[in-house]
């Protein structure tokens, strides 16, 4: 069960880690916040964008992004593929940061509310995310709404 606390901790964490992430920084940070095979949803604009598909299990070890998908539909994506086609996407609109904030608790899991930020500061994405941890707070599953 995540506290409010927990969650509030966790979103402030989610700003700067995927803000460096999508910059390009190889400091871990935003990786180190997830479970190993976290399960993510995407909406169908982050899949224009070229990820791998609607339901990506991200892996920390390199060479998952060889495995085929499965019979449900699940891509194996690494963190540092991903990030080579996000930090592309989101120059291309000129992305600066990402803020984020918890809407609410509920067993183990939170809303995360994340917006992102052009360098003419405008706010030119907000999206939603229903956001699954363990035990020890990594992210396990993420369902985004944008």
């Amino acid at each position: 069960m995540v506290t409010t606390d927990e969650a509030n901790k966790l979103a402030a964490q989610w700003g700067p880690a995927f803000t460096s992430y999508a910059l390009g920084e190889k400091d871990g940070n935003w990786a180190a916040m997830f479970a190993d095979g976290c399960v993510i949803v995407l909406p169908g604009e982050h899949q224009q964008a070229g990820l791998a598909g609607p339901k990506l299990k991200i892996h920390k070890e390199s060479g998952a992004d060889i495995m085929p998908a499965t019979e449900d539909g699940y891509v194996s994506v690494t963190f540092e593929s991903m990030q080579e086609k996000m930090v592309k996407q989101l120059a291309a609109v000129d992305y600066v940061k990402t803020e984020a904030a918890s809407k609410g608790v509920q067993g183990d899991q939170f809303l995360l509310e994340y917006s992102r930020t052009n360098k003419m500061g405008e706010v030119y994405h907000v999206g939603y995310m229903v956001v699954t941890v363990n035990s020890d707070l990594l992210m396990t599953n993420i369902v985004t709404f944008s």
